[in-house]
């Protein structure tokens, strides 16, 4: 996006219309900080704590898909030396934000697993937590987690035993919310 002193949008290339989801003729000469308020121009800290050259946003497009960007604002100068706008390199950053989603998610999993009393206690450390620990993309990526131990509560008194079959279910057992 480029953009005049004012911020108001001179041009967006085909790439940016792709990201933003918006076409060019439907943003010509529009505010940008009224069009897209995630955005910012240089020395505007009103309301901000800092004001930076380069931010990551969570960004949602003309067609309501859910987006993280990297941006960077740098100033714009023609054959005038003066400065005379503003330009705004956006990079779509969603797909790397989803994959270190993915990474702690796994990382979450195979610490839980430590702390899980097994029986036989040789499990936790042997197959199911090397499993954990490997786990490759097309298990997490499409939410299938085979092999994954049934929540089975067994009482320690009378041997009763109990399936849990959602995490509220065992909010409402356990007398308390849990934190996820």
């Amino acid at each position: 996006i480029t953009t005049d002193l004012r911020g108001r949008i001179l041009l967006l290339n085909r790439t940016g219309e792709e990201i933003l989801g918006y076409r060019f003729e439907d943003l010509r000469g529009i505010s940008l900080a009224e069009k897209f308020p995630e955005f910012w121009l240089p020395g505007q800290t009103e309301g901000r704590e800092n004001s930076v050259a380069r931010r990551e946003i969570d960004f949602l497009t003309a067609d309501d898909q859910e987006r993280f960007l990297g941006i960077s604002v740098s100033p714009f100068r023609s054959r005038d030396p003066r400065q005379s706008g503003y330009v705004f390199n956006f990079q779509d950053l969603t797909e790397l934000r989803r994959l270190e989603q993915e990474v702690a998610t796994k990382e979450r999993m195979a610490a839980l697993n430590r702390t899980v009393n097994w029986v036989p206690e040789y499990i936790r450390d042997g197959r199911f937590g090397n499993w954990l620990e490997n786990n490759v993309d097309w298990v997490l990526g499409r939410e299938r987690y085979w092999g994954t131990p049934l929540p089975v509560w067994q009482c320690a008194n009378c041997h009763h035993q109990l399936v849990i079959g959602s995490l509220q279910e065992l909010a409402e057992h356990a007398g308390r919310a849990l934190a996820t």
